[in-house]
């Protein structure tokens, strides 16, 4: 939460202030389940389950509720996307290049992505597994940052992913574990920041971005 916090006020510092804070709205932001979802081919979806939604507003208007609700939903499904891509649908691994992981970022945060697959993805065991059965798939409380004009700008969303890996022949199962929390950029629905903790079989690996001063996104 404290990182929630922090990301919302660079993202409204010079609009908002995020101090005031609304009370969440109890239940799922998208009537998830917890069970894993498959698809059609049986590979499995991801299907994130969150605590409720709580608008950032400085007015603390009642009104703000309607807009934080479909802002954090659309938040949701851009997490749901992101973690199919990196995790869960082989046919998006590319070999562990992850080629239209990228393209889920805003173009400042896009830039980071090549360096942090690691941490951002499967990387490199894309490679010697042929799928991933996901365990839990959980979310706190979906933040909303609402301007003084009643719309959402930003939504952030923390994260805890656990799954193991199918292997190829030769190779012995992973477990994945995956604690992260994710900005947001409403207007488009892309990821603007992050902050991810990912473990195979223990072995951590952390990586952060956050736009700059002056950035289109998050801008001071």
């Amino acid at each position: 939460m404290a990182l929630a916090v922090a990301l919302l006020t660079a993202a409204g510092c010079s609009k908002s202030n995020p101090s005031a804070r609304g009370t969440p709205s109890p239940g799922s932001t998208s009537g998830h389940s917890p069970t894993p979802t498959p698809s059609s081919t049986g590979i499995p979806t991801a299907d994130f389950s969150y605590q409720g939604v709580r608008p950032d507003d400085a007015q603390n208007r009642p009104s703000a509720n309607g807009p934080a609700g479909d802002a954090a939903k659309k938040a949701v499904q851009a997490v749901d996307t992101y973690y199919d891509t990196a995790f869960l649908q082989p046919s998006d691994w590319g070999g562990g290049s992850f080629p239209s992981l990228a393209g889920l970022f805003t173009p400042d945060a896009a830039a980071s992505v090549a360096a942090n697959l690691q941490a951002l993805s499967l990387g490199p065991l894309a490679k010697q597994i042929t799928r991933v059965n996901p365990s839990v798939e959980t979310g706190d409380t979906v933040d909303v940052l609402i301007e003084a004009n009643g719309s959402p700008s930003y939504a952030t969303v923390a994260t805890r992913f656990q799954a193991t890996s199918v292997p190829a022949a030769g190779s012995a199962p992973v477990k994945i574990v995956q604690s992260a929390q994710f900005m947001i950029e409403t207007s488009d629905d892309k990821i603007a920041a992050y902050d991810v903790t990912t473990s195979f079989n223990g072995q951590s690996s952390s990586s952060s971005y956050t736009p700059p001063p002056g950035s289109g996104s998050a801008s001071t």
